[in-house]
């Protein structure tokens, strides 16, 4: 994926499809599967060429050392460069961007360009599954009338012809199976559930499509039943019935 080198070419730290690496001095971590993938954030600091110490950041390619990679299938989808170190409220904005137009969950809360929190972590933790949303945000380059999380599972998308500039709607899981369970009296439910945050007004209609091909049941539904859409405009979890 990249690897920073010397001078001299000799590679010091790298990070490839299977592992991250201290070559230098011969630490590493290897990921154990696709769906145990680590999130991490990763820095390397270079000072000026003067003292010899200057590195070169490479992205993409192989490097001299026999590394046991594979080819990135999907190649790398985006990258940002800056020519400062950011803080951590600015790393939290551009995370909150690049996980939006790409569909990504992120393990801390969503900000919008101007550090407004859009969508509070720990206020919504257990439903931290799946995020994702549509947003418009001029600054940051987002005008995303589509959201759809590209983790697997994902059978929520929402969709509006429009969207205001500093609106958005995000919304993450409770990571339960998408299958129904039976609730006495009640009908049957499904266990996984959806919470939103909106800020602003997004757009006057929204359209949400329920990939059905994806719940986990022979036969979800018997004769004559429908599927039906339960909203808690409370944010209680307790819908009323």
């Amino acid at each position: 994926l990249w690897n920073v080198s010397t001078q001299a070419g000799k590679t010091e730290r790298v990070q490839t499809t299977a592992r991250t690496a201290n070559l230098d001095k011969g630490t590493f971590m290897n990921y154990i599967g696709r769906d145990t993938l680590p999130q991490l954030r990763l820095y390397a600091y270079s000072t000026s060429s003067a003292n010899g110490t200057r590195g070169t950041f490479h992205v993409g390619g192989m490097t001299k050392e026999k590394l046991p990679v594979k080819a990135l299938k999907n190649g790398m989808m985006e990258y940002v460069v800056y020519d400062r170190a950011l803080t951590a409220a600015e790393r939290m904005r551009v995370e909150s961007a690049l996980a939006l137009r790409h569909g990504i969950t992120l393990a801390h809360s969503y900000l919008n360009s101007k550090g407004e929190t859009i969508r509070n972590y720990y206020r919504l933790k257990t439903y931290n599954h799946r995020v994702a949303g549509i947003i418009g945000d001029a600054t940051s380059k987002l005008d995303r009338t589509t959201g759809e999380s590209s983790e697997s599972e994902a059978v929520i998308k929402v969709s509006a012809r429009s969207i205001n500039d500093g609106a958005s709607y995000l919304w993450g899981d409770n990571a339960k199976q998408v299958s129904f369970a039976a609730d006495k009296g009640n009908g049957k439910w499904m266990q996984r559930q959806w919470a939103a945050t909106t800020t602003g007004q997004p757009a006057e209609h929204l359209t949400l499509t329920f990939d059905t091909r994806s719940i986990h049941q022979l036969q979800p539904l018997e004769k004559d039943e429908c599927y039906y859409l339960a909203v808690d405009n409370s944010g209680t979890g307790k819908f009323p019935v």
